[in-house]
């Protein structure tokens, strides 16, 4: 009796008890089931890396400008508490990209916390912009980034320039210390002639039915047609 043997003798006994127990209950209790958690059990998350152009010019100026339009508001008491906060969380923003910026410069070490907010930073934005349109149903247009503009006539002819559908990037970056190939987004810049003005509407179709013209000769210096990159299912977002 002082056997694994026996230790596995009892269990199986008990068990078996077990058993009989449950099929005279089971109509009347309800059967166990666990929710499916966060925390614990199964693969790690996927790591979220991310990187900030380190322009810190530009995003000192962006929360400079900021601050001034804050200050101008007030000054002609057109500043209203719903337009405070929503200057407040841009400024909190901008300052977050350049604290960032100046780290990845410094070659400091960026937290999880911080990769997290970084990663989300599409869906910040986009409640903001919700909050300042006040609506979160946007127009077919307002679904596109493009436009487009004619800029010069000449003889009937116009110059036209626009805005595609966005590029995607690949950079070498070092993050926290180590290498990565990473992508974003950037705007694709079209200049063509045009026998008519072309609507946004007009250019947006053009766009999806791909039929767009050229894009200028400069750009092909950097720019290949090819498929996108796929990211690693660790590091994927």
């Amino acid at each position: 009796m002082k056997t694994n043997y026996w230790d596995k003798k009892s269990l199986s006994t008990s068990l078996a008890g077990w058993s009989a127990l449950k099929h005279d209950m089971i109509l009347y209790s309800e059967q166990p089931y666990c929710a499916q958690g966060g925390e614990g059990g199964g693969p790690p998350p996927p790591m979220h890396v991310s990187y900030v152009e380190p322009n810190i010019l530009f995003w000192k100026k962006a929360v400079q400008l900021l601050e001034l339009e804050q200050e101008t508001l007030k000054s002609f008491n057109m500043n209203t508490d719903r337009l405070e906060d929503i200057s407040n969380k841009l400024i909190d923003l901008g300052n977050f990209l350049l604290e960032i910026s100046e780290k990845e410069l410094r070659k400091e070490t960026i937290s999880d916390k911080e990769f997290s907010r970084m990663s989300w930073i599409g869906a910040e934005i986009e409640n903001l912009l919700t909050t300042i349109l006040q609506t979160d149903h946007f127009t077919e247009r307002e679904r596109y980034m493009s436009l487009v503009a004619d800029t010069y006539t000449y003889e009937n002819i116009m110059l036209e320039n626009g805005i595609g559908l966005a590029d995607e990037i690949y950079v070498v970056a070092e993050i926290n210390g180590r290498p990565y190939i990473t992508k974003g987004a950037v705007f694709s810049y079209y200049e063509f002639k045009s026998n008519k003005r072309l609507t946004d509407g007009e250019w947006i179709e053009m766009l999806k039915a791909k039929k767009m013209p050229e894009r200028p000769k400069w750009i092909d210096k950097y720019l290949i047609k090819t498929k996108g990159l796929n990211s690693k299912f660790g590091y994927r977002f």
